[in-house]
């Protein structure tokens, strides 16, 4: 759910815009909503980049029978294998798709590197020599509304919707994706006529407000 525009007497496409470089600023996208319904012009959005991530014990099976769960792929993420590999009982080290080994880990603590994940211990202890695979899958897609807890590139502001769409759900009750128009960059924007995610922070929505800056997005107060 998303708040409603601060000021809402024009709502037509590109209502938000204070200026922008028409044939540079703007980009047509494929539009992906969270449900069925209206997505406003002024909407912040993100992009899509990481598709399906999947889990595996190594090949045999591992002794303990711990699980991996609440996996997120971060901004640095590569598409790939990432190896976990137990060293103890309950330390592990993760080498990168590249061989590259990075930050070690210990289970019942989220792990926080290019990959977000929470290695549960299980009933059998997993012994030096048990290991998972994380496969990512990172995908150039659809853009949507700004998702701080989706994991998948929604968190991070990349552009402004400028014109409303109305999101569709399919057969199986998926939002369907339309074309949209969006300012990516080089565009100045009114700050009280955006569309943030429900429940915003000053402080996520200052952050969020950097990395739409970093596109050359500058919100603009008056």
């Amino acid at each position: 759910m998303f708040t409603a525009p601060l000021t809402t007497s024009v709502e037509g496409a590109g209502y938000h815009i204070v200026s922008e470089e028409i044939y540079r600023s703007r980009e047509q996208i494929m539009l992906l909503g969270v449900a069925a319904g209206w997505l406003a012009a002024g909407t912040v959005l993100g992009k899509i980049r990481v598709g399906d991530i999947n889990v595996v014990a190594k090949a045999g099976g591992n002794t303990g029978n711990g699980t991996v769960s609440a996996v997120t792929a971060k901004k640095g993420a590569k598409a790939g294998t990432y190896r976990v590999d137990f060293t103890a009982a309950t330390k592990f080290d993760v080498v990168d798709p590249e061989g590259y080994r990075i930050k070690s880990g210990s289970t019942g603590t989220a792990y926080n590197d290019d990959l977000g994940f929470t290695i549960t211990a299980g009933g059998n202890a997993f012994v030096a020599g048990d290991a998972f695979d994380i496969v990512v899958e990172l995908t150039d897609g659809a853009y949507g509304p700004l998702d701080l807890t989706a994991g998948n590139g929604l968190e991070e502001a990349v552009g402004v919707l400028w014109e409303g769409r109305n999101v569709v759900l399919g057969e199986d009750e998926d939002p369907i994706p339309v074309r949209a128009v969006a300012n990516i960059r080089e565009t100045e924007v009114h700050a009280g006529l955006l569309v943030w995610p429900e429940g915003i922070t000053a402080e996520q929505q200052a952050a969020a407000q950097a990395q739409l800056a970093a596109r050359h997005v500058i919100l603009r107060s008056k």
